[in-house]
């Protein structure tokens, strides 16, 4: 498979970064996809799907499909949990968070760190997050990325 990085319009989004305060090493999360890979035909299936779902939701963007791009965002985190780098308090996470999103997931290499929740009730969002004891970040995102000073209502 061979991956390219191109220009990418991306429509005005919001979404909520939820943080939980918690890290994992990256090589070892790494190292266990990689032993999964080879022995698992499903491993295997689930990383090639996570490669089509990533060219759909580029697609999708180009269309501001809300609500697809929230499909595929929970499409990839069951294959992402599938290959054993979501956690405990990722899964607490996209719990309290999936009733007020189109979709979210872990970003980042996974073990412990971080979700990304999409929506259109990013304060409901961040409440689900503080009550579950950890940190949200709110932003809307566009064309000209993230930047400082935006906020939500």
């Amino acid at each position: 498979m061979t991956w390219n990085i191109h220009h990418l319009d991306v429509p005005p989004l919001d979404i909520v970064i939820g943080y939980t305060g918690k890290g994992a090493a990256t090589g070892p999360l790494v190292e266990n996809v990689r032993r999964l890979h080879s022995r698992y035909e499903l491993a295997r299936d689930a990383v090639s799907e996570i490669g089509v779902i990533a060219e759909e939701a580029r697609r999708r963007l180009s269309e501001n499909d809300v609500v697809r791009i929230g499909e595929l965002m929970d499409r990839n985190q069951k294959m992402l949990s599938l290959i054993g780098v979501s956690s405990r308090d990722i899964e607490n996470l996209i719990d309290a968070v999936r009733p007020f999103s189109y979709g979210c997931k872990l970003t980042g290499a996974g073990g412990g760190g971080s979700i990304i929740s999409l929506t259109d009730r990013p304060k409901k969002v961040e409440e689900a997050i503080r009550k579950r004891g950890f940190i949200p970040y709110v932003a809307r995102l566009g064309n000209h990325g993230l930047k400082r000073g935006n906020h939500l209502d």
